[in-house]
C-alpha cells in the first residue's frame, strides 16, 4: 500500500491489516485480510472520505465492523 500523507496505521484487527488516509485528496486506502485465495490481502481505495470518518475508524474497537458500516457510502476502487 502506498504511504499516504497521514501515514500508515497498523491495526490490531482480524479483518483490517492497515489503512492510510490522504487528507489533501480525501482518499482512504484500506488493506483487508483475506481468508481464502492466493493473496493474503485485498486492497481498496475509497474516494471523498471526510476526515471525521477516518477519526471514527481510528477510534473504532472493531475496524472491520466500522469499515463494513461505511464502505458502501463512498465510491471505491479495488487495487489488488
Amino acid at each position: 500500500m502506498a504511504k499516504k500523507s497521514s501515514g500508515l496505521s497498523k491495526v490490531g484487527s482480524s479483518n483490517v491489516a492497515d489503512f492510510a488516509y490522504d487528507r489533501k485528496t480525501q482518499t482512504l486506502g484500506v488493506q483487508f485480510i483475506r481468508r481464502k485465495g492466493r493473496r493474503k490481502f485485498a486492497e481498496y481505495i475509497y474516494h471523498d472520505v471526510p476526515p471525521e470518518e477516518v477519526r471514527g475508524l481510528r477510534r473504532a474497537r472493531s475496524k472491520g465492523r466500522y469499515m463494513n458500516s461505511i464502505a458502501y457510502d463512498y465510491e471505491y476502487d479495488r487495487v489488488r
